[in-house]
C-alpha cells in the first residue's frame, strides 16, 4: 500500500524538521504521505491511541482510505490481462482454428472474471471504509473534544493542544472544585474525564525543544525564531532584537523578543521560561 521510509535516529528527526520547516513527522509521530500533496496526516500515541495495537490499527485504516481515494495512475493485473487477451484475440484470431479460437475465449472470460472479482474486492473495501468513516463520526466524542468540533476552532500551537488545555481546566476542576463550590456528581463526572484520557505529551516536548534552541547563545537568534515560526508565530525584526508575534489565527499567544547579539543573550534558562510562559505551556506540562 506504501513505501515505509523510517528516521533513523532522534537526532537525525530534528535536523530533518528544521531544514524541511518541520515537514516531517519528528518527535515520534508517523507520517501518511500523498503523492503531489505532502503530509496528510500525523499519527502518534496519545490519549487518543493509547496503545501500540490502537495506532497500528489506525495507521492501516487511514493508509487504507487514502489509497481508496487517490486517483489511478495506470492500470493494475487483472484489467491488464484482460487488455493482452483481447490484443492477441485481435491479432490472431483469423490465424487460428476453432478450438484455438475457443481457448482464447475461455481465457478472456477468466480475465474478466478476475476484473469482476477485484472489482468486488474494491467496493467491499470501500464499503468498509464508509462504514468505518460513518463509526468514527458516531464515536467522535469518545476522547475529550470532538474531532469536527476541534477542527471549527482554528489551528493549534501543536497537535492535540485544545484536548490538553482542557484536560488542565478540568483537572484544576477536581482539584479545587470543592472550594470553589462544585457538586460531588461533577467532581466524580470530571475525575471519570481524566482517568479516561491522556495527555498528548506534546507540551512537554515543545518545551523540551525551547530549552534546546536557547542553549546555545550564538545559535539563539536562528533557532528560536524557527521554532516559534513553526507554533503559531509570525516574525517581524527590529534594529536589536527579532520581534515574534502571534498569527492572528492564535489569539492568547503573548509576543516574544528575541536577542539578535549573543552579548545580549543572558539568562538562556529564563528566556525558555518566558516562552513557555508567553504559549502558555507550563500548565500543560
Amino acid at each position: 500500500m506504501a513505501h515505509v521510509v523510517l528516521e533513523p535516529s532522534r537526532e537525525f528527526s530534528f535536523r530533518l524538521r528544521d531544514r524541511t520547516e518541520g515537514q516531517n513527522p519528528y518527535d515520534g509521530s508517523v507520517g501518511i504521505i500523498l503523492p503531489g500533496s505532502g503530509m496528510h496526516r500525523r499519527l502518534f500515541r496519545g490519549w487518543r491511541l493509547p496503545g501500540p495495537d490502537d495506532l497500528y490499527e489506525e495507521i492501516m485504516w487511514a493508509a487504507k482510505t487514502s489509497r481508496s481515494f487517490l486517483p489511478t495512475q495506470g492500470w493494475d493485473w487483472p484489467r491488464l490481462l484482460e487488455a493482452h487477451a483481447r490484443l492477441i484475440s485481435r491479432r490472431e484470431r483469423d490465424k487460428l482454428g476453432m478450438d484455438e479460437i475457443e481457448e482464447l475465449l475461455k481465457d478472456e472470460i477468466e480475465a474478466k472474471d478476475e476484473r469482476i472479482r477485484a472489482l468486488e474486492a474494491e467496493i467491499e473495501d470501500l464499503r468498509e471504509v464508509s462504514a468505518r468513516q460513518t463509526r468514527d463520526m458516531a464515536l467522535a466524542g469518545d476522547g475529550i473534544l470532538n474531532p469536527a468540533f476541534e477542527g471549527k476552532l482554528g489551528p493549534q500551537v501543536y497537535e492535540g493542544e485544545f484536548s490538553d488545555r482542557l484536560r488542565a481546566v478540568v483537572w484544576e476542576c477536581v482539584k479545587s472544585g470543592e472550594d470553589r463550590g462544585w457538586d460531588g456528581r461533577s467532581i466524580a463526572v470530571f475525575g471519570r474525564i481524566l482517568k479516561e484520557s491522556e495527555s498528548t505529551g506534546r507540551a512537554k516536548a515543545l518545551a523540551a525543544e525551547l530549552r534546546r534552541a536557547t542553549r546555545d547563545a550564538n545559535r539563539l537568534h536562528k533557532e528560536v525564531p524557527k521554532l516559534l515560526q513553526r507554533h503559531g508565530y509570525e516574525r517581524k525584526s527590529d534594529n536589536k532584537h527579532i520581534k515574534m508575534v502571534p498569527g492572528r489565527d492564535f489569539p492568547g499567544l503573548q509576543m516574544v523578543m528575541v536577542a539578535k547579539t549573543p552579548s545580549e543573550n543572558r539568562g538562556l534558562k529564563n528566556l525558555a521560561s518566558q516562552i513557555e510562559k508567553a504559549m502558555g505551556l507550563a500548565r500543560l506540562k
